[in-house]
């Protein structure tokens, strides 16, 4: 945004705030957190109706895919921008660093969004010598063969209550990485058919009912298009080449947020296989909202694990 500041401007991320050398005295936020979890609820509810509403069983998946990348992003997009609006209306301006809001504050130059994973996709060194470690940690060394060769499932990530439940596994318990697989659809994918026609519907899903003056509405839409259409693309690339893989009958893997175990574990559902997905640390039972879970773990699996039965059942 601007390269100056007046004093009226107040900072709205860590990156700006360089430009605020007193910036704690000019602190200035017009949403609460109840309407940030608000709007993110929302969110998440319209992007899951969304996916469950495409007949193309390839879009739905690779919706699904895509929908924790897009969500991540396009929630603080809309929150920044609603803030914009506020903040324009009562005169103030509020300073970012990112591109993103550099187009939705100006309306110059080309609408920017990202569509990098949040968190990177790992390369894999040394799989095969990685795969066995990871088998013998908790299948020990007689049952490592049958459990390499021909499991009766095969995890793709891990986490410790994953491990707990492997230590205690009395089938043949594979490992392969996630990534790997995904390495190997990527090579294969062929140029998957156009989701262009969804894009507009995606980026619509993805607004708040909160009103947004103009122009910042029509420029926030104009950028929530370039988000899913970005992300929309790769993942259609992805989980078409997943179709061309062999994979386990039987999943298990920790967050079912991560890509590369997320794109497995739903071609896996595709063919009908079972997917196992294992918590990781959130405290479900005391958090209000189930709607992450319900994204990032229920939607991509056909058990997710938790620590107690208890917990299951709070």
């Amino acid at each position: 945004m601007l390269d100056t500041v007046s004093a009226r401007d107040v900072p709205s991320d860590l990156e700006s705030i360089a430009r605020f050398p007193d910036w704690r005295r000019s602190v200035w936020w017009p949403i609460g957190i109840a309407e940030a979890n608000d709007i993110a609820v929302a969110q998440v509810r319209h992007a899951l109706g969304w996916a469950e509403s495409l007949d193309d069983p390839l879009a739905h998946d690779a919706v699904l895919l895509a929908l924790p990348q897009v969500l991540s992003y396009a929630r603080t997009l809309v929150i920044e921008t609603l803030a914009l609006s506020r903040a324009a209306a009562a005169g103030i301006g509020l300073q970012s660093g990112a591109p993103e809001l550099d187009y939705i504050c100006s309306g110059e130059g080309q609408p920017y969004a990202r569509s990098g994973s949040i968190m990177p996709i790992a390369d894999v060194r040394f799989p095969l010598l990685r795969r066995m470690t990871r088998i013998k940690g908790w299948s020990g060394l007689p049952r490592l063969p049958s459990a390499l060769l021909a499991p009766d499932a095969v995890a793709v990530s891990h986490n410790p209550l994953l491990l707990q439940a492997a230590a205690k596994e009395t089938r043949a318990l594979g490992f392969l990485h996630a990534e790997s697989l995904l390495a190997q659809a990527r090579s294969r994918a062929a140029t998957p058919p156009s989701l262009a026609d969804q894009v507009e519907a995606g980026a619509e899903m993805l607004m708040p009912e909160t009103a947004i003056a103009e122009p910042f509405r029509q420029r926030l839409q104009t950028v929530l298009e370039t988000l899913v259409a970005n992300n929309l693309a790769q993942c259609m690339t992805d989980m078409a080449g997943m179709r061309t893989i062999r994979l386990p009958d039987e999943v298990w893997s920790g967050s079912g947020g991560l890509y590369a175990p997320r794109a497995v574990g739903i071609e896996a559902l595709r063919r009908g296989g079972r997917v196992l997905r294992f918590d990781h640390g959130t405290p479900r039972g005391f958090v209000g909202t189930p709607e992450p879970t319900c994204l990032l773990e229920l939607a991509v699996a056909s058990s997710f694990l938790l620590t107690t039965k208890a917990a299951a059942e709070i």
